[in-house]
């Protein structure tokens, strides 16, 4: 008897818990602020059963303790013992305890701060079977308390458990804080960019009416525009008064551009004529991208693993866009994170003459590439260097090394 009736009574005084101050200020704060308002709690509407809630797993284990002169009154300091060879290999998280279907606007908020001088977290929201995800943002924090804002659409239905939402943690040994992980789910009574966001969607001053929009209009005014004059004449070179001229873009010099999954061209694996579409005809009045980048297809790990396809159709990509006039920049020859490098850079850390005469390699292999070389002119060479920095503290041991 007792084997079924202990769980059962746990569970009825956890749920017993009403929703506390923490989440009742969140949404007076998100109604005050970005006039959103009654959102259905994805999570539990409390600290307390968060903290129940959570998941850890990998080389990973936290503490959780009560916090003072903060928003919230809980926190979990988070240590990674060892680095694994991907960033997922250590994680934590929560699992929806309310339904979600697409379309519907959620909003995940945390506080972060970091223990550690390094850390890199990866916030993530996905299909807590498939993977798929619905973001994938990386965090290096600071040692202030910070609070974030992350919305997504969701693109499919979450049925209870169905959606993972947390923090993929592997890519250091590291130590951070994190509370008050919590997510809302406005439905489809808002947009997703009405929500507050830590990543561009919405930021302090993008209201329409925001004071520095007319300084910034004054800066257009006098350095992107200059008078034009135009005469009309006849074919005798005689003006032509009342004329009517109509004067449309053919082009511009302004770099206009993004970043491109080379699967999705012409030939490729998972070709989407949508999306070449929008690449070349984005306003539907034949004006597109005139300059852009891969978005992993050229990365060291991307390129030999092949993550996006094989090598000859990211070349083939780039050749397309080539042809229709689009100026690539290749992205990126080094991203000096293990995390983010062919497996063997970490394995051999400490072997300075692989490590150079790898990276050697791999310049060489992308800079004089027969037909990279004729189409790139240009390459980010080192990628995020300030949160980054496994190479430099690899050659720190080379007495002739040095790092600015």
């Amino acid at each position: 008897m007792y084997k079924y009736l202990l769980p059962v009574l746990f569970f009825n005084a956890s749920m017993a818990i009403a929703q506390d101050t923490y989440h009742e200020e969140i949404i007076q704060f998100l109604g005050t602020e970005y006039m959103i308002e009654n959102p259905q709690y994805v999570l539990n509407d409390n600290e307390v059963q968060n903290l129940d809630d959570n998941y850890l797993y990998g080389s990973a284990s936290k503490n959780d303790v009560e916090a003072t002169d903060q928003d919230f009154t809980l926190m979990s300091e988070v240590m990674v013992t060892q680095a694994g060879q991907n960033q997922w290999d250590a994680g934590m998280g929560w699992r929806n305890r309310t339904t979600i279907k697409q379309g519907d606007v959620v909003l995940v908020s945390f506080w972060a701060r970091n223990g550690t001088t390094e850390t890199e977290i990866f916030a993530f929201a996905e299909d807590g079977n498939t993977f798929e995800k619905e973001y994938y943002s990386v965090l290096s924090l600071t040692p202030d308390w910070t609070r974030y804002f992350i919305p997504f659409k969701a693109s499919k239905d979450y049925a209870i458990g169905g959606a993972a939402m947390g923090f993929h943690i592997a890519s250091l040994v590291q130590e951070f804080k994190i509370a008050g992980f919590t997510a809302f789910n406005f439905g489809d009574a808002y947009d997703i960019e009405d929500m507050p966001s830590s990543f561009g969607l919405n930021y302090e001053g993008s209201n329409a009416d925001a004071e520095w929009r007319n300084a910034a209009a004054d800066r257009i005014e006098m350095l992107r525009k200059s008078d034009v004059v135009i005469s009309v004449v006849d074919e005798n070179g005689k003006p032509i008064s009342g004329a009517e001229v109509n004067i449309e873009m053919q082009s511009h010099q302004f770099g206009f551009g993004s970043a491109f999954v080379t699967c999705r061209f012409p030939g490729n694996d998972c070709f989407d004529q949508t999306y070449i579409d929008k690449v070349t005809d984005l306003d539907g009045e034949g004006h597109g991208f005139n300059v852009g980048v891969t978005e992993n297809a050229l990365k060291w790990d991307g390129w030999e693993e092949e993550w996006i396809g094989s090598p000859d159709e990211t070349v083939s990509a780039i050749e397309w866009l080539a042809d229709e006039g689009i100026e690539m920049r290749g992205h990126t020859l080094i991203w000096p994170g293990f995390g983010n490098m062919p497996d063997d850079i970490s394995q051999n850390r400490n072997n300075l003459s692989y490590l150079r005469t790898r990276l050697e390699e791999r310049i060489e292999e992308m800079v004089e590439h027969p037909v990279l070389s004729t189409l790139i002119k240009e390459w980010d060479v080192l990628n995020e260097i300030t949160t980054n920095r496994d190479l430099e503290n690899s050659f720190r041991a080379d007495p002739n090394f040095s790092t600015g």
